[in-house]
């Protein structure tokens, strides 16, 4: 997977427990034009501490340009910010 660390915007939701689930998010592509990406399902989640900050890291599987793909989604838990991690 390539390291992105591209910032985003996720719609998600929470459960009765406070747990987050991502569902979907749109990224700004490179020409400026921006691409809502639904979430298809999530595969894996940890909680990791990088370079000293709480981060949710969500393995999902996505379908970009009809082709179904895995990236990592990164939560922070101190800044309340999404990134596009790996892809």
């Amino acid at each position: 997977m390539k390291l992105l660390n591209t910032p985003i915007s996720m719609i998600s939701c929470m459960d009765e427990m406070g747990e987050i689930q991502p569902i979907k998010f749109k990224i700004i592509e490179k020409n400026g034009r921006s691409q809502i990406i639904k979430i298809n399902s999530i595969d894996n989640k940890e909680t990791l501490n990088i370079c000293g900050i709480k981060s949710n890291i969500f393995t999902c599987e996505i379908i970009v340009n009809e082709v179904l793909r895995k990236c990592k989604i990164k939560y922070d838990l101190v800044d309340c910010k999404w990134t596009l991690y790996q892809i």
